[in-house]
């Protein structure tokens, strides 16, 4: 590819790769992945894998949780370096502080990102037609044969340490647990796992690995985009009343302890109405802001448009994505809501396993 490129076109350089099992570019390499982008007026970008072309980039990429490979040795003026990561802090680096200086533009997950990630997603009643029932009549409860089930594929010990709550919660309650964590099969995958087990449960697990706030785990939307008539139970530190309709999901945080929920779901269980009760206020047709990442491509190539030659400060990545800031102890999570299950296991006291990173 010749180095020259006309000033109206933004080049932006993939320095790592997608994870650390692929070696697979992220995006296609040139400017067709940006063709869906509507802007007036017209904006040129493209991508390239080619680290050749490094002097020549106006902008480089690189994913969070891949920080541990060979950075180039110095950011170039007229740069933008994106701290790229879809993935929660306490799932990413232990030590932020070696790079603290090195990157001056945010694409994550928080939308107090540069450029947000296309993560947060919305599902909200349709208009003008509240306290309509969705499904009315139906009854839901009668079709169900079993109480509740946890799809936990591979992840048995996280840094949300869920799998404490989970066999606290199942001392007074039957829990069915899916993948390599459980007794039951799950060869399929999580999603088509949930699609497959969601007709014969009442409740579904929607368990966070890790408690960083904004951060909302794909089995959550996965039983709301495929529309299952199931009930999920949240555990996480993302405010989910901003995101769905009230009454459509249970929060353990809203129960004393494991006993508490599960003395909830024993109530729910006997009276088939108010169970029901939670799948009729499902009254939207669908989930608004899905992950789109096209979304992503058109918005970062316009920030850099806008802000093209100009001197941006680097940040302090360690502060704006460290798990300080970002997440919560487990002793702090739990201190309200499982106190006995803090007291019996003295490894809450810490943010986790620093080995445990997601790829």
């Amino acid at each position: 590819m010749d180095s020259f490129r006309p000033q109206s076109l933004i080049r932006i350089l993939s320095w790592t790769p997608i994870s650390k099992f692929s070696q697979s570019p992220w995006y296609s390499e040139g400017s067709s992945i940006f063709g869906s982008c509507r802007f007036d007026p017209p904006l040129k970008c493209e991508y390239t894998h080619d680290r050749s072309l490094l002097l020549v980039s106006d902008a480089v990429i690189f994913r969070g949780m891949m920080l541990d490979q060979a950075l180039p040795s110095r950011r170039l003026a007229h740069q933008k370096w994106v701290l790229f990561e879809s993935k929660p802090p306490r799932l990413v680096l232990t030590n932020l502080s070696a790079h603290s200086e090195v990157f001056n533009l945010t694409s994550t997950f928080s939308m107090d990102s540069d450029v947000p990630l296309p993560m947060q997603r919305k599902c909200t009643p349709v208009k003008g037609q509240n306290n309509v029932r969705s499904y009315p009549g139906e009854n839901f409860a009668i079709k169900k044969s079993r109480m509740l089930a946890w799809i936990n594929v591979n992840h048995c010990a996280t840094p949300s340490r869920r799998e404490y709550y989970v066999q606290d919660l199942r001392k007074h309650v039957d829990v069915h647990i899916y993948g390599q964590c459980g007794e039951y099969r799950c060869r399929d995958g999580m999603h088509k796992c949930l699609r497959r087990i969601a007709p014969k449960y009442k409740f579904i697990l929607a368990f966070e690995n890790a408690l960083c706030s904004d951060y909302i785990t794909d089995a959550l939307w996965s039983i709301f985009d495929n529309r299952l008539k199931v009930v999920p139970i949240v555990l996480g530190a993302a405010d989910y009343s901003s995101v769905l309709p009230e009454g459509t999901y249970i929060d353990v945080r809203n129960f004393t302890s494991p006993r508490a929920l599960a003395k909830y779901l024993k109530y729910l269980d006997r009276h088939p109405d108010q169970y029901n009760g939670f799948i009729n206020r499902r009254n939207f047709d669908v989930c608004s802001l899905k992950t789109d990442y096209s979304q992503y491509h058109c918005a970062l190539c316009k920030h850099l448009h806008e802000y093209r030659g100009v001197s941006e400060v680097a940040l302090n990545v360690a502060t704006f994505w460290g798990r300080k800031r970002r997440c919560q102890k487990p002793t702090r999570f739990y201190k309200k809501i499982a106190p006995k299950m803090i007291k019996a296991n003295t490894s809450l006291n810490l943010w986790g396993d620093p080995s445990w990173r997601m790829y």
